[in-house]
């Protein structure tokens, strides 16, 4: 059974800041430490819903699944955009479209998400750059992953990832 985040109050802007990233062009860090399930802050768009296909697949680089057939499109100069994908997250996008800490987080640390832990698209995929020694090459949806990472994230991600997850596997 899945355990989720509790809804915590927004922290100001102020505790953020862009620097470059060893893993791609710009990134976000934090200024001050974060403590485990912080919200960093919270994600606003609109959103979009649509089929999966392979077409439409590339259509939104930067949007964020949040449940089956449906993304958000952050608002024009979100923070979010600038969170960078890494196979080892320190932050995850949770059921209330936060962004909140995986772990205790030191100042002048890069926030980094799993892309997959919010895409459940079969035809989305991404080439990784991360480097980190369990770095997975090519980024898929939510349902490619190893069951064990999926069982990790679980507490942190929307439901709808886990239950569509888990009703795939055994059908």
């Amino acid at each position: 059974m899945a355990f989720y985040i509790k809804h915590v109050n927004k922290l100001p802007m102020n505790i953020l800041y862009t620097a470059p990233s060893a893993i791609s062009g710009m990134g976000l860090f934090c200024k001050r430490t974060l403590a485990y399930e912080e919200c960093i802050l919270s994600l606003k768009g609109d959103h979009v819903f649509h089929d999966y296909t392979p077409k439409f697949a590339k259509e939104g680089p930067n949007w964020i699944g949040i449940g089956p057939n449906e993304w958000l499109i952050p608002l024009k100069g979100s923070p979010v955009l600038l969170v960078n994908h890494s196979c080892k997250p320190n932050v995850f996008i949770n059921q209330y479209l936060e962004l909140v800490a995986a772990k205790p987080l030191e100042p002048n640390t890069e926030l980094l998400l799993d892309y997959s832990s919010t895409e459940l698209d079969p035809y989305w995929t991404m080439a990784c750059a991360c480097k980190n020694d369990n770095c997975r090459k090519l980024i898929k949806n939510f349902e490619s992953l190893p069951s064990l990472l999926k069982v990790k994230y679980s507490y942190f991600i929307h439901p709808c990832f886990w239950k569509t997850s888990i009703e795939k596997e055994w059908e």
